[in-house]
């Protein structure tokens, strides 16, 4: 109760706190600094002028950053964007000829019909600018052949999409056979139909989808979780000594070591005698938005970028940053407060420490203060932000 209430005090002294234009304004882009904006326009002190012009600053505008902006200045408010290039005059006919077939195709006795006598593109063009109901016309299961030809097209992707969640069963049908080997589907795309011919008992077309996601992987994560999925399917150690080889660190490369009774891969757990870091102040989110400008500078030294945080209170800035200077092939798993939890099981501390590290994907939260949320900033970035990119 005691710890309630003091958080609770906290989060009320935090939004007592005013800001001034120029504090705000002067800040560098990021996230962090969209939170301020945000803060800065509930205030009521903050006039109509100022909310127009400290919005220019914002790196992207959220329900909550345009709710508080349209109660200041009474319209939405919008990011300058770049000024798109103007279309060539080849450009804009070929538009009209995609804009004209659409409509011929759609308006036809038989639409299924006329749309498979175009090319691929063509044919996806189509489909995906289509309304709900005409997209319903086209629900046909397609033929092997019809199908790989139009795997062939980057545009399918989306179609995929679009049959799934309109649930265009027959359509749905077609997503059991193999796809074309020159394909341009998409990992994520992959993945899913073969996670759907699992479901439909096709254990050979899941094979050769999960074979195509392994190859389409940009991350290493994504090539190891395909890497198992085969194995589960196939039984072939070939996978298991891939994911044995593999740099990165997942459950999926933790299970073939288990598999293959190998030794986990060693990790690299820090220490430092110095307690606090002087030059740097961790209460401080606009501070970590100036480390992050330097982090991602490619002309930066990471190495001796990292010498400055080799303190106890910044472990988790420098391992960060470390892990980044090594491109992630050597891993830093930070263990800060093992003072704390010394009376803890080794269980129970290996269980916080993996839910610490999972959770510091989540771009809310504190790097440096495990699980320890800024002032209120998960009510604006919302729990949609969270799950956006972990």
């Amino acid at each position: 109760m005691r710890l309630f209430v003091l958080f609770a005090l906290l989060v009320v002294a935090s939004f007592a706190k005013s800001f001034e234009f120029d504090f705000v304004n002067q800040m560098p882009v990021s996230r962090e600094k969209d939170y301020y904006i945000w803060r800065f326009l509930l205030q009521d002190s903050t006039d109509k002028e100022q909310a127009i012009e400290v919005v220019k600053g914002a790196k992207a505008l959220n329900g909550k950053l345009k709710k508080a902006y349209l109660k200041k200045t009474g319209h939405y408010p919008t990011l300058s964007k770049k000024p798109k290039k103007k279309a060539t005059k080849a450009q804009k006919e070929a538009w009209r000829h995609k804009v004209a077939t659409s409509k011929k195709v759609k308006s036809s006795l038989n639409p299924m019909q006329e749309l498979l006598k175009n090319e691929a593109n063509m044919q996806t063009f189509i489909f995906n600018s289509a309304s709900k109901a005409e997209r319903k016309k086209f629900n046909h299961i397609l033929t092997p052949n019809q199908y790989k030809k139009l795997t062939r097209s980057p545009h399918f992707n989306r179609s995929i999409e679009l049959i799934e969640k309109e649930n265009l069963k027959y359509l749905k049908k077609s997503f059991l056979f193999s796809p074309s080997l020159n394909n341009a589907l998409r990992f994520t795309t992959l993945f899913n139909l073969a996670l759907n011919a699992l479901q439909h008992n096709k254990q050979d077309i899941a094979i050769v989808y999960f074979g195509e996601a392994r190859k389409k992987a940009k991350k290493r994560y994504y090539k190891d979780q395909a890497s198992f999925w085969l194995y589960l399917l196939t039984k072939e150690n070939i996978y298991l000594n891939s994911l044995v080889k593999s740099y990165d660190i997942n459950i999926y490369t933790l299970l073939a070591r288990d598999k293959l009774r190998l030794q986990y891969p060693s990790t690299i757990t820090s220490k430092f005698a110095k307690k606090r870091n002087k030059h740097y102040d961790i209460t401080d989110p606009i501070a970590w938005a100036n480390l992050k400008e330097k982090i991602f500078d490619h002309s930066i030294d990471k190495h001796k970028l990292a010498q400055d945080f080799k303190s106890r209170e910044t472990i988790a800035h420098f391992s960060y940053i470390k892990a980044r200077a090594y491109n992630y092939k050597k891993h830093y798993y930070p263990m800060p407060y093992r003072d704390v939890m010394h009376h803890l099981s080794k269980e129970r501390q290996a269980l916080i420490y993996a839910i610490a590290r999972q959770e510091s994907f989540c771009p809310c939260i504190h790097l440096h203060k495990f699980c320890t949320r800024y002032d209120a900033d998960h009510a604006f970035f919302g729990q949609r932000h969270c799950q956006k990119k972990r």
